[in-house]
């Protein structure tokens, strides 16, 4: 199978840009300005580059259509993983139709591929994919100004509202609301005297209904019970406490998207392990690097690699770098490598979570007998699912406290 009509597709503006490969991993983008026959110089959106011969692999030289449309003839029929990662390249380097097509390439071969599924924007819904306008509409929400919104909210803007906390607040307030007061009965007051002619309690450092804030408590209090019976029992054999850092500035949204990923992450790495291994709580903050876990960029689901192009994840020094929308299973795989030193697996019909190989077609939430072992040495005692499906009840929440800076 090849890729009809896509070369068609490419832009009628050129955009330059050579890709130097160097020894050991790693790609430079950019165009060589000045090249002799022991260095080349390239200038790149950071500024000019020398790079002597003898640490580069190849050059691939032209505009990054011509390089787009060279990879792409090079493909072999039914390489998932290669359409894959040259879509993913293609985004990257702006082309986006040829990105989408590819990603539906990938789709035709691997109708379930679950990352091309993403990469095109859809969504499951009762159990197949579908479109980013057919899952919000089936949950009643509407488009507005690029977002996709539930019709309540939309209603709000419309009419001047913004949202602030847990409420809406009119435009005209927003300043006055980030200084800490609030309109009540045509004066200003205190956020505190706002919120206790509600009727609010501040729980945790929030504002919330008083029978939001005792339905948390509730939930805290069976969460430590729990936790409490499990102990007893010594079924968890492994307690882990997580510090997530946003490299840059994030919103409390950003930070809350994430604790979500954390969340479902917990659950996924619980039954994997048997119930043994535990994510008992994570602290998530912004402009920092100094977590184990590092969220590079805000949002998307790809970052830059540490040698250059982009990837989903990876793993150096202990440490795990993400992105803030990341997938669960990049969350997952890249956990393996940073908390269970567990390696990748390439080139092999292996079913692991560490499994990355055409596309990840073989990566499920399991792990296969090498990486069994590793993580049983490391936490000893932990007993092993019978297949990919068994699930050991609901864990104990993960405690998650936010800190926007």
């Amino acid at each position: 199978m090849r890729f009809v009509g896509l070369c068609a597709l490419l832009f009628s503006a050129v955009l330059v840009a050579d890709i130097i490969h160097i020894e050991g991993g790693g790609t430079i983008t950019g165009k060589i300005v000045e090249e002799d026959e022991d260095y080349v110089v390239v200038k790149t959106k950071a500024g000019k580059l020398k790079i002597l011969k003898e640490r580069i692999k190849k050059i691939e030289r032209g505009s990054v259509e011509e390089i787009f449309a060279k990879r792409l003839e090079e493909l072999k029929e039914g390489d998932i993983e290669g359409y894959f990662k040259l879509g993913l390249w293609a985004k990257s380097a702006g082309l986006k139709e040829q990105a989408r097509r590819l990603f539906k390439t990938v789709l035709e071969m691997d109708p379930e591929n679950e990352f091309a599924h993403i990469e095109l924007g859809h969504k499951r819904l009762r159990g197949r994919w579908v479109t980013e306008e057919e899952f919000y509409k089936a949950k009643g929400y509407v488009r507005y100004k690029g977002q996709w919104l539930p019709k309540e909210d939309v209603e709000k803007l419309k009419a001047g509202f913004v949202r602030w906390g847990e409420e809406w607040i009119r435009k005209e307030e927003l300043e006055m609301a980030k200084k800490g007061y609030r309109r009540l009965g045509g004066k200003w007051v205190s956020e505190e005297e706002y919120y206790k002619a509600k009727g609010y309690v501040k729980y945790k450092g929030r504002w919330m209904p008083k029978a939001k804030a005792e339905r948390l408590k509730r939930k805290e209090k069976e969460r430590q019970e729990r936790l409490k019976v499990l102990r007893l029992k010594k079924q968890i054999k492994g307690v882990i406490k997580l510090e997530c850092t946003f490299v840059n500035d994030a919103t409390r949204e950003q930070l809350e998207k994430f604790a979500k990923i954390v969340r479902e992450a917990a659950k996924r790495i619980w039954n994997m392990t048997g119930g043994g291994v535990l994510i008992e709580e994570a602290h998530i903050s912004d402009k920092s690097r100094r977590g184990r876990v590092v969220v590079l960029v805000n949002t998307g689901r790809t970052v830059p690699g540490p040698k250059g192009g982009t990837v989903y994840g990876y793993a150096s020094g202990g440490k795990m770098f993400v992105a803030g929308e990341c997938f669960v299973a990049t969350f997952v795989h890249e956990f393996g490598h940073a908390f269970f030193g567990l390696p990748d697996h390439y080139g092999t019909k292996i079913i692991c979570i560490m499994n990355a190989s055409e596309g990840a077609k073989y990566m499920r939430y399991w792990y296969c007998d090498s990486c069994w072992k590793k993580v049983v040495s490391k936490y000893p005692g932990l007993r092993r699912p019978k297949d990919e499906n068994e699930t050991f009840g609901e864990p104990p929440e993960v405690k998650i406290t936010i800190t926007d800076n």
